[in-house]
């Protein structure tokens, strides 16, 4: 009994020692691994011990593959202090076609919250390569679509061949010139490529706008629709306007068509007088720029005041009309107009300097009209006021009277207003 006692202590002792060292190991095994399963769709070509990477750098490996719910759950062990994004990605890859296959978590770790110890990569972040059979497959498929059919037993490839060589039969340097040109338009757009993509943000931005705008163009809509419908109530309105319109048209279609010749010649000279103005634009500035002068001047030359037209004379050639006459017999510019002129001076010089004056003594009878009233003056003139000598003074009476003039003894009388000044 004591020796089946002893051994029951000694298998006690070890078990308890196993469980210490396991328990002692699988601390320190979580201490530097962490477990991460990622879902694949297929895992084919890869089995538990192949290695997980980063960057192509070893950070781990495999440890189960099982299959579950129709996916392929597979269980890896990294190293607790290699940093993984939370967000991380794998994927499975094949190098060639008969090389080992590993799982790639991408991308690296650049900062932020890392993947936790049992994290899930589901399926939406995982990807696998395309198998060899699945080309296979599709190669086989698509050389049997392009090959002969009891249809077509040329085969689609070859009349695909035939059609080419018919459309390329003689058209060689248009097919080069179109593809150099196309290389120039590629080659144009990746010099652009930034105007290209600063407007496609201007677009973004133009795209935003309209969002941020919605309640606008939403009433822009509903008005746009209330003028649809008055258009829609005002058809007939529209139709006889439409109507009358056309009606007008015609009318001036016939009128032009009657009086085409007529509408010519008027444009013409139009076009004649347009000319003249165009060519005579700085007498045209010049009447328009003295003419209100003029005419201000003109029109204070009567002073109904006095009853009276004061002004005078000054025709500018009177001061030298033997330049004027000798000048304008020059001016006819003909074989003898040097001599005629010469002769002009030589004759009619003395008789022409005779009559040399800056104002010509030309004097008119005044009209005979009502003189203004004293409450018709506003220029400081008022009866009862100091008058200048040799002015009449207002009437003392608001009545217009008559410009009265007394016949004197001699003619300058008869043509000065109040007697010689």
């Amino acid at each position: 009994m004591r020796t089946l006692g002893k051994g029951v202590k000694f298998i006690a002792v070890v078990a308890i020692i196993a469980l210490v060292v396991a328990g002692a190991w699988w601390l320190w095994n979580r201490a530097e691994h962490k477990t991460i399963t990622a879902e694949f769709a297929s895992t084919k070509g890869v089995y538990p011990g192949d290695s997980v990477r980063m960057l192509g750098v070893d950070i781990g490996a495999i440890t189960d593959i099982k299959a579950e719910d129709g996916k392929s759950k597979v269980t890896m062990e990294i190293d607790a202090d290699q940093p993984v994004p939370a967000d991380a990605d794998a994927v499975l890859v094949a190098q060639s076609l008969v090389a080992e296959r590993f799982i790639q978590l991408t991308p690296a770790y650049d900062g932020g919250e890392q993947i936790h110890d049992g994290a899930v990569i589901p399926t939406d972040k995982t990807a696998i390569p395309v198998e060899w059979d699945e080309i296979k497959n599709e190669l086989m498929s698509l050389s049997t679509a392009l090959g002969p059919t009891d249809d077509n037993p040329d085969g689609t490839l070859s009349d695909f061949v035939d059609a080419s060589d018919e459309m390329f039969d003689g058209n060689g340097q248009r097919a080069r010139r179109t593809l150099e040109e196309l290389s120039s338009t590629m080659e144009t757009l990746s010099q652009g490529r930034t105007d290209l993509f600063s407007t496609v943000q201007n677009l973004q931005l133009f795209v935003s706008a309209l969002s941020n705008s919605e309640d606008q163009i939403v009433a822009f809509s509903g008005r746009l629709a209330s003028v649809t419908d008055v258009l829609n109530e005002s058809t007939g309105d529209l139709d006889n306007a439409l109507i009358d319109l056309d009606v007008a048209l015609q009318d001036v279609d016939r009128f032009l068509g009657n009086n085409s010749d007529k509408i010519t010649r008027g444009v013409d000279k139009l076009g004649q007088a347009t000319n003249v103005l165009r060519d005579r634009r700085e007498e045209v500035e010049n009447l328009l720029h003295v003419g209100p002068t003029a005419m201000a001047n003109f029109y204070n030359i009567y002073h109904p005041y006095q009853g009276t037209l004061n002004g005078v004379l000054a025709p500018q050639w009177l001061s030298n009309p033997m330049q004027f006459v000798c000048g304008a017999i020059q001016a006819v510019a003909n074989n003898t107009a040097q001599s005629d002129a010469q002769l002009c001076q030589s004759y009619l010089a003395p008789m022409l300097n005779q009559i040399a004056m800056n104002y010509p003594d030309v004097k008119l009878a005044t009209p005979r009209t009502p003189t203004a009233a004293a409450d018709q003056i506003d220029n400081g003139q008022k009866p009862g006021t100091q008058t200048p000598p040799g002015v009449q003074p207002p009437s003392d009476s608001p009545a217009a009277r008559g410009n009265d003039v007394e016949a004197g003894a001699d003619l300058t009388s008869l043509l000065s207003p109040g007697g010689g000044r």
